[in-house]
């Protein structure tokens, strides 16, 4: 039963190791410099392409800075709506207090004459320098991106990240909005398959070496598709799993925990249920990603609940082949075709 709270570019083609790759591949830099091709090298600290981009944008809060780290003159990103008032200026190129920033302590308080901003609003800047002799991005930082199935998401070190349009794309993504942006980027499956794509560095997917990737560890990724749900574990169907909105306190509904995917937050829910013998005090809420865009790329690993019957809300595209090596725009969402029918009924407050 579930209960509501009472509430209203082509390129030749090239196999995917080191060999002839430096023939085939341009750098990182000569790439960004072809004629009738904007160029999207944004400089650590400016924070722009030119002109007065750097400047701060007084009314967007949501704007992203890029801030210098004096002590170990590394350059990290943050939003302006995370920035503390002190004396500083918060705009690109400016000094970030590390003291506050690493211990959320500082001597000077709002007197201090540097930014200051939490570490965990914070991420690294990346500068995707490219190995000549390999076409490889030389180490430094991690693509994180989906399998070509969307059923698997991958950390990939970056020396073995080939430069494609896609790898370039995620670059500018992640220090554009760190690692929360809706643009999904999966693995080439031909480069996985067949260890080569007639598209070369024009693919607006993750090139990586074959090898390396079928070693990695990847997380199985919770797609809300009929064929997929019946193959993921869910909680015991005799328990009730209260499911609070998201950022409410109030507003709820009941459900079946047959409903419930075994995640990490369903996993403490259950617990809690056990220890208490009814539903606990502990709180929990919906997955906005899986919830809303029918995926969540933590799976199991997931903090929050994924409840099938509102991901199965409405008949819409599938996810799985959505996200197409020549798709124009990563930033929809993708969404899937459900026609699950949940055994449960609405009652009353």
């Amino acid at each position: 039963m579930m209960r509501t709270s009472p509430r209203s570019i082509q390129q030749p083609m090239y196999r995917g190791g080191q060999g002839g790759f430096q023939q085939h591949h341009q750098n990182y830099q000569q790439y960004q410099h072809i004629p009738g091709r904007r160029n999207s090298n944004l400089s650590p600290v400016s924070g722009g392409r030119g002109g007065n981009m750097g400047a701060p944008l007084h009314f967007d809060r949501h704007h992203t800075i890029r801030l210098v780290c004096p002590r170990s003159n590394t350059v990290v990103c943050t939003r302006l709506n995370r920035v503390l008032p002190t004396l500083a200026k918060a705009q690109s190129g400016a000094a970030v207090c590390e003291d506050f920033m690493y211990a959320q302590s500082c001597p000077y308080g709002e007197s201090c004459t540097k930014v200051h901003v939490p570490k965990e609003h914070t991420w690294t800047y990346i500068t995707p320098d490219i190995n000549r002799s390999t076409g490889l991005f030389e180490p430094g930082f991690i693509v994180h991106c989906y399998g070509p199935r969307m059923t698997q998401y991958y950390p990939i070190q970056s020396e073995f990240v080939l430069n494609t349009r896609g790898s370039r794309e995620y670059v500018k993504m992640y220090n554009e909005h760190g690692d929360n942006f809706k643009a999904k980027f999966k693995l080439c499956e031909s480069m996985l398959t067949r260890g080569e794509c007639s598209l070369g560095e024009a693919c607006d997917d993750i090139h990586a070496i074959r090898n390396d990737v079928w070693n990695m560890e990847s997380n199985t990724t919770h797609i809300a598709e009929p064929e997929l749900l019946a193959n993921y574990p869910r909680l015991p169907a005799n328990i009730t799993v209260r499911a609070f909105e998201q950022n409410s306190k109030d507003s709820f509904v009941d459900y079946p925990g047959d409903q419930v995917l075994l995640t990490l937050g369903s996993r403490q829910y259950l617990t809690a249920f056990e220890v208490e013998g009814t539903i606990p005090k502990k709180k929990m809420q919906h997955c906005a990603h899986f919830r809303t865009n029918r995926l969540c790329r933590r799976g199991e690993s997931c903090r929050f609940l994924h409840v099938v019957t509102d991901a199965a809300g409405s008949p819409v595209n599938s996810i799985v082949g959505e996200v197409s090596p020549n798709s124009t725009s990563r930033g929809d969402s993708p969404s899937s075709d459900i026609t699950v029918n949940p055994r449960v009924r609405h009652n009353g407050p």
